[in-house]
């Protein structure tokens, strides 16, 4: 009998795993301790608190009832203690960077080296890690990244296009600066929440970004009744306003007092005239800088006195953490904060039926409004119309053309700047 032939070390180390191997995978059990270890941790199969539906109308009229039991105990606060109200949640006064920036923001440089920092400290400490490592030049590494954010911006303005925000590299508005903030009754010689009412005219951009919101407030301006809704209550003798917003599907109650930011800064503090026993200088700098709409940093009313707009836009960003979280967005979103309604999303190419289109174009009961953007990143001007921007449709209608022929007209507003020195 011949002997076992001798197997190969490769042979021996196969055979010894084909043992682990199974031609058929086993099924394999969904947990690996047995149940009776963790069972008593495992919640209920019935969820404590379940969520509950709730109504749309419900939810406003908790909203608006909050907002109106609040101001009201403010007046009475006010009243009591012979002091307008300061909102504390809110203080553009005492709290500026905490308003116009979110916690993650971060400009050292264009606020003077006093805006939140961390974000430049940690990139400067890696640019260091780097140098220490050789893989930089000697001397010392500083970095700021609000100047790094500039120069990257201002180099894509340079090349002829904006960034993907659609604001063509306006660079200097990204980093809201205002000089100071003052109430209501100090800006305005004889301020008035609304003249003639709610209108798509009165609207004025400021430094902020927010085109996009004020077309949607634009658009739903032609419905005074939407506007009531959202502007519920307010003492404007105690500097206190209320507003209510719709968001992620639900009413919520925001309340701001009637501070406001300017462009320019206080007489005292331009360095100009420090000797004004008469306090002439200051009341005629006070008159041509700092005074009626065109003061206002943020958006403005076109009336001088008008101040509906600049108390809603920041009731807004109170209602969103701060003024930077307004920066860039939809019409549609902004519609569906005002109106609580649901926005639909439709492209001039994708239209099926341009008839069906027009008869809600018309919009004989009042049923919808209608926002529109330009989304062309390149900036520029198309037929008339500045692209990278919001509009607000106000009105369709048919008119007999001088052929004889319906034509189809629409009717939209533009949100322009209101002019001021940077």
């Amino acid at each position: 009998m011949a002997p076992p032939k001798k197997k190969s070390t490769s042979e021996k180390i196969t055979s010894f795993w084909s043992t682990f191997i199974s031609p058929t995978p086993a099924s394999f059990p969904a947990t690996i301790f047995p149940p009776a270890l963790y069972a008593s941790l495992l919640p209920d199969q019935q969820h404590p608190n379940p969520a509950k539906p709730r109504n749309a109308a419900e939810s406003y009229d908790h909203a608006v009832a909050a907002v109106t039991d609040r101001v009201a105990r403010i007046v009475r606060d006010c009243r009591r203690t012979n002091e307008k109200f300061t909102d504390p949640d809110f203080d553009i006064r005492r709290s500026r960077y905490d308003c116009l920036f979110s916690l993650g923001f971060d400009d050292s440089a264009g606020s003077g080296g006093r805006g939140p920092g961390g974000r430049a400290a940690a990139v400067a400490e890696a640019l260091s890690t780097l140098q220490n490592a050789g893989s930089l030049e000697d001397g010392a590494v500083t970095l700021r990244v609000g100047s790094l954010r500039r120069l990257v911006l201002s180099l894509g303005a340079e090349g002829g296009g904006g960034g993907d925000d659609g604001f063509s590299g306006r660079v200097e508005a990204m980093v809201p600066n205002p000089a100071c903030a003052h109430r209501v009754s100090w800006i305005f010689s004889d301020p008035q929440f609304t003249v003639d009412g709610f209108s798509s005219s009165d609207i004025k951009q400021g430094a902020s970004g927010d085109c996009w919101w004020l077309s949607a407030v634009a658009t739903v301006c032609h419905r005074p009744d939407l506007m009531e809704r959202v502007c519920v209550a307010r003492d404007e003798s105690c500097g206190v306003y209320g507003f209510v917003f719709c968001r992620d599907g639900e009413w919520v109650p925001v309340v701001v007092d009637d501070y406001l930011f300017l462009s320019a800064p206080d007489f005292a503090a331009t360095g100009d005239g420090r000797y004004d026993p008469s306090s002439a200088k200051a009341r005629k700098y006070r008159r041509q800088n700092q005074q009626g709409s065109e003061a206002l940093y943020f958006s403005a009313c076109a009336d001088e006195n008008e101040t509906w707009l600049p108390l809603l836009e920041k009731a807004y960003a109170k209602a969103h953490g701060d003024f930077n979280a307004i920066w860039g967005g939809w019409v549609g979103e902004g519609v569906e904060d005002i109106t609580g309604g649901v926005s639909t999303v439709v492209e001039v190419e994708d239209v099926l039926d341009r008839q069906l289109l027009w008869k809600d174009l018309l919009d004989a009961e009042r049923e919808f409004v209608f926002g529109l953007d330009i989304l062309d990143s390149s900036g520029g001007i198309r037929n008339g119309l500045a692209a990278s921007h919001a509009y607000s449709l106000l009105e369709a209608r048919e008119e007999t053309g001088e052929d004889g022929k319906t034509v189809q007209l629409v009717k939209i507003r533009y949100v322009s700047p209101h002019d001021r020195e940077q």
